[in-house]
């Protein structure tokens, strides 16, 4: 294995100048349903399930969001998964739809449960590194200039 495909494996995604590959990110989709292979959905609660993505799986995503952009095709799969999960869908039957997801995705205070769509934080993450690109004056952002 070249240096490359080894930094791509571990890293999960390619850090270049161009624009990024849709199979550059699927590995990001990938990550995430391993880290669900081993949770028993089944076995927690509508809350549990809740919990559990607002503050496991909506951080793994999060974080290479902080790097680099992920395309909108890759977010909503990442929204899709993450519904899923909630709503207890598997290969074999539906769950129990309770609540539209754009209603989960609403804040508390208009009725929702909190949770964030992938492709609004991708865009406030990213909005995030031009504004401290312009306003800071560092090492990465002479590198980005």
């Amino acid at each position: 294995v070249g240096g490359g495909a080894f930094f791509q494996l571990y890293i999960w995604a390619y850090l270049s100048k161009s624009r990024p590959f849709l199979s550059a990110n699927v590995n990001l989709v990938i990550k995430v349903n391993q880290k669900l292979a081993g949770w028993k959905q089944k076995l927690l609660s509508y809350t549990g399930r809740i919990c559990l993505v607002k503050h496991v799986l909506s951080a793994i995503p999060n974080y290479w969001m902080m790097v680099i952009w992920i395309p909108m095709s890759i977010c909503h799969k990442l929204d899709r998964v993450c519904s899923s999960f909630i709503w207890g869908d598997d290969r074999e039957a539906k769950g129990v739809h309770l609540m539209r997801w754009e209603t989960l995705c609403k804040p508390k205070v208009e009725g929702g449960v909190g949770l964030r769509h992938m492709a609004d934080v991708n865009r406030a993450n990213f909005c995030f590194l031009g504004v401290k690109a312009i306003t800071q004056e560092s090492l990465w952002t002479d590198l980005v200039k």
